[in-house]
């Protein structure tokens, strides 16, 4: 059974913030997402999930490309 893509993204981002040694506010603040809805994201309150132009700015600021964001590779 395949994960939630929202679930998948929250670990990615959560794992990516600490190999960076980065926080949260500093991922807000670094790729321009409104920070309610980064900590929706990151706590999957939303329904949807997070915009594409939202994901493609988490992944700048974390220096990877989009597409590692949504790969279940952990």
């Amino acid at each position: 059974m395949e994960k939630d893509i929202r679930q998948v993204v929250a670990n990615n981002v959560t794992y990516l913030l600490a190999i960076k040694n980065m926080s949260v506010n500093q991922l807000v603040e670094l790729s321009g997402v409104n920070s309610q809805s980064m900590q929706n994201m990151m706590k999957m309150k939303t329904k949807n999930g997070i915009t594409i132009v939202s994901l493609q700015k988490i992944a700048m600021a974390l220096e990877i490309n989009p597409g590692d964001l949504v790969d279940d590779w952990q």
